[in-house]
């Protein structure tokens, strides 16, 4: 079980001299992508998938088919499967243990790894439904249902689980909480847990910084010399009291007490942690000594909790923020504030459509840049990301789609894992001592993204050249054709564009021939594909786009 330091101690934020003028926009000197090779951002941003050789084709034709391609991929099931990986970055709910175990509800062993997977991703799957339905943002506070597949519906209380089905399905709880969203799913309370000293106090933080991009924690704390918390009878009382607490908490303390129908008796009792507690909500003003309200307007309860918070403008702009952030990779800063500004403008006038708002961000200069110009200044260079690097979720996003190949032990997903697989190594975010993406290469993800395009290499070749009466997934040649025949360079200048999303040019297909004759002449003809094939998966030009 994990520890988790109460959350008392929280200050104000310095306010901004009336002087402060804001900082102009930096001036972005980038030359764009090929067409070509933002089809293939767009396709891994978007999908997790490489685009198909025939999408490539036909942006390379026609560079205005990238639009009708651009409608297609947000229209795409695998676009709402995306989007629970883009929130997950953030939210952090996809981790690898919980207070409640798959022991507790008798499960097999082997169902481990589904079943924390499925109580970390209900909240994500409620976010990514919202946005792939064309719902207002504002319904993921304001939603009267969550999100189950049929392991959480068969385990917690919830009803409406379409009879013969598989995979996430909207459904309803039946303990009578209140419509307000994610803030009403298990999935992040367990993630978010509290204590009996906390009170709630970290709950209401996160509510603060995943909704309103306010994190409470980053404020700088000053006490005068005199304060001593520490030998304080009251802790609780001097929070309210003591001048350098109360600027954030009392705010903090109100919010906190909206939340104690998820206040547990015992945090490690699953009947206690999957059940909301209506009875309960009164505990907050008399534990905290406060009555609810949401930044210092006076609300009811949790179930007024959804819509102060929708009505928020910091909650529409924090969505703009957020996904900013996944699609440009990189923290917003003061500079962006004019276009982003823009932007939000924009997501409020077209009903807190989420997909609008991405329509918006990949086309500015920002998403869609390749290399620095000639002239790009070193603000520029410190920003602006021209290149994205692989992480674990798009490796194995890549792998399942290109090959089939899904790394898997005693039910463990191994890239999706890090108890018993190699998500961090691979550059991926566990909710918990990782929060970013890994953005430069190291040595353990060279590691594994080798074993994984060995993996792939293998399937590829074993499917498309080995097995008849296969429907070629990248190969599509014979293992009798040779270097000399048409057939053979024709499939090896196919692979190439369908993995990079480039044109390879004469020396890079002699080079790539040569090595298939050296591997041919060491083994076989098999071999000798695994070998150009896994050589090409750990190419520069594709683990980066």
């Amino acid at each position: 079980m994990r520890v988790v330091l109460p959350l008392l101690l929280l200050a104000c934020q310095g306010s901004v001299p009336d002087s402060a003028e804001p900082t102009p926009p930096v001036t972005l000197a980038v030359e764009p992508l090929s067409d070509t090779r933002l089809l293939r951002r767009l396709s891994l941003d978007l999908r997790g998938t490489l685009p198909s050789l025939a999408e490539l084709q036909s942006v390379e034709a026609d560079p205005a088919a990238l639009d009708q391609l651009t409608h297609d991929m947000l229209e795409d099931p695998l676009f709402e499967e995306r989007l629970v990986h883009i929130y997950a970055q953030r939210w952090h709910t996809r981790v690898d243990e919980f207070n409640g175990s798959w022991f507790d509800y008798f499960l097999e062993q082997e169902q481990e790894y589904e079943f924390e997977r499925a109580v970390g991703e209900e909240p994500l799957r409620l976010m990514a439904h919202v946005v792939a339905q064309d719902q207002p943002w504002s319904n993921v506070v304001t939603a009267d249902h969550t999100m189950a597949n049929e392991l959480l519906a068969s385990i917690w209380p919830m009803e409406g689980y379409p009879a013969g089905e598989t995979g996430w399905h909207p459904v309803h709880y039946t303990d009578n909480r209140p419509a307000v969203g994610v803030l009403a799913t298990n999935g992040l309370w367990w993630r978010y847990f509290t204590t009996f000293f906390n009170q709630n106090r970290s709950r209401a933080a996160a509510i603060s910084k995943l909704l309103l991009c306010e994190d409470l924690l980053n404020r700088p704390i000053r006490f005068s010399e005199e304060t001593d918390l520490f030998a304080a009878e009251d802790v609780t009382g001097m929070v309210l009291t003591e001048p350098s607490c109360q600027g954030c908490h009392v705010t903090l303390e109100p919010l906190a007490s909206t939340l104690f129908g998820f206040w547990w008796m015992n945090d490690n009792a699953t009947p206690e942690m999957e059940t909301y507690h209506p009875e309960r909500e009164v505990l907050g003003a008399i534990e905290l000594g406060v009555e609810p309200n949401y930044f210092g307007v006076p609300i009811a309860g949790f179930g007024d909790l959804g819509r102060a918070i929708a009505d928020d403008p910091r909650f529409s702009r924090c969505a703009v923020e957020s996904m900013a952030e996944a699609l440009w990779h990189r923290s917003i800063e003061l500079t962006d504030f004019e276009r982003l500004e823009a932007t939000h403008n924009r997501f409020v006038e077209e009903d807190l459509q989420v997909k609008s708002l991405i329509r918006d961000l990949i086309t500015t200069d920002e998403y869609r840049a390749g290399t620095l110009a000639n002239d790009a200044d070193d603000a520029t260079a410190d920003r602006v990301k021209t290149a994205r690097l692989l992480d674990a979720s798009l490796i194995r996003s890549i792998s399942q789609s290109l090959s089939g190949l899904e790394w898997e032990a005693d039910g463990f997903d191994l890239l999706d894992n890090d108890e018993h697989g190699f998500r961090i190594l691979a550059g991926g975010v566990d909710g918990e001592y990782i929060g970013v993406v890994q953005s430069d290469p190291s040595m353990s993800w060279a590691l594994v993204l080798r074993r994984t395009a060995q993996g792939m290499a293998n399937r590829v070749v074993q499917y498309d050249l080995i097995e008849e009466n296969r429907p070629a997934m990248l190969l599509d040649t014979t293992l009798s054709a040779s270097p000399e025949d048409e057939a053979f360079q024709l499939t090896l200048e196919q692979a190439h564009f369908q993995l990079m999303g480039t044109r390879a040019d004469e020396d890079r297909l002699a080079s790539l021939t040569r090595l298939w004759i050296e591997l041919e002449a060491l083994g076989d003809e098999s071999t000798a594909w695994q070998g150009v094939l896994s050589a090409l998966l750990q190419d520069p030009d594709f683990v980066r786009y």
